[in-house]
């Protein structure tokens, strides 16, 4: 066979699979139904019930201070932080969150993360913080629907949740995913501006909403579309993970030593939230 017939078979081979792309996961993917002349609800319909809920509130419209409630809200954790990301991105901001959240689980917080198993970010500069958090006895990683290569109707299948929830006290969802271009004190040139809202319930009282965010939390944890790939390390991968475990964590307590902003937020839940 020449070097002309193999690229020829090999151009072939790529159309072949670029048809069968477009077809599977173009052609025959369903489309949304329109919703034209849909009636607008009605302000009163969003507002729920007249009298005051189980739970406070605090509106985050920057995101460093954002960052700051997330970092505070790790490091009170006493029993579970469970996590539900898109992605995690480069940055300081992200190498101390990692390190506060395996600070946590060092004092006995049991820790889920699960990320978008395409989009999740833990690659390059950051692809040993996947065995860090895997290789720890009281973190779980997870992935919600990995590359499959000969499926790509599954590539359109993407978690786009941020939210994380600690005990049954604190909550954050919003637009917001962990990186410095959403966290940052100075933002980068690519900044992303979005919106956060924290949910405070003092009591752990189960008519709070955090209970219906754990509860999904907890859906999409044990969803079909969500695998453990992480479940048998090779000796290898857990020495790369304890070394950049080691790593993230020495640069987390050397941010608190030296009283780093990011590291140091001081937040009274009860005097910052507004009643619902």
């Amino acid at each position: 066979m020449t070097v002309k017939t193999a690229i020829k078979g090999l151009l072939l081979v790529l159309l072949l699979y670029f048809l069968y792309v477009v077809v599977t996961a173009v052609v025959l993917f369903p489309k949304a139904e329109k919703e034209e002349n849909k009636p607008i609800k009605q302000v009163s319909e969003y507002m729920g019930e007249k009298e005051a809920t189980v739970d406070r509130v605090l509106l985050f419209e920057d995101g460093y201070e954002s960052g700051l409630a997330r970092m505070r809200m790790i490091q009170e954790a006493k029993h579970s932080i469970d996590i539900a990301y898109y992605a995690f991105g480069k940055g300081e901001s992200t190498e101390l969150f990692l390190g506060a959240l395996i600070d946590a689980a060092d004092r006995g917080v049991k820790v889920r993360i699960l990320l978008d198993g395409m989009a999740h970010g833990l690659r390059g500069q950051l692809s040993g913080a996947r065995y860090a958090l895997a290789s720890h006895e009281n973190i779980e990683l997870r992935y919600y629907e990995t590359f499959k290569p000969f499926k790509p109707w599954t590539w359109h299948n993407r978690l786009h949740d941020k939210i994380i929830t600690v005990d049954g006290k604190l909550g954050i969802i919003g637009g917001r995913n962990i990186a410095d271009k959403y966290l940052a004190s100075r933002p980068p040139r690519n900044f992303v501006y979005d919106r956060d809202v924290l949910i405070f319930n003092a009591k752990e009282e189960k008519d709070s909403v955090i209970v219906e965010m754990k509860d999904y939390l907890n859906e999409l944890w044990t969803h079909p579309f969500t695998s453990d790939v992480f479940s048998d390390l090779s000796k290898r991968q857990m020495e790369k993970g304890k070394r950049e475990r080691n790593a993230l964590v020495k640069k987390y307590s050397k941010a608190l030593r030296t009283e780093t902003d990011f590291v140091k937020p001081v937040v009274d839940w009860s005097k910052a939230t507004t009643p619902t």
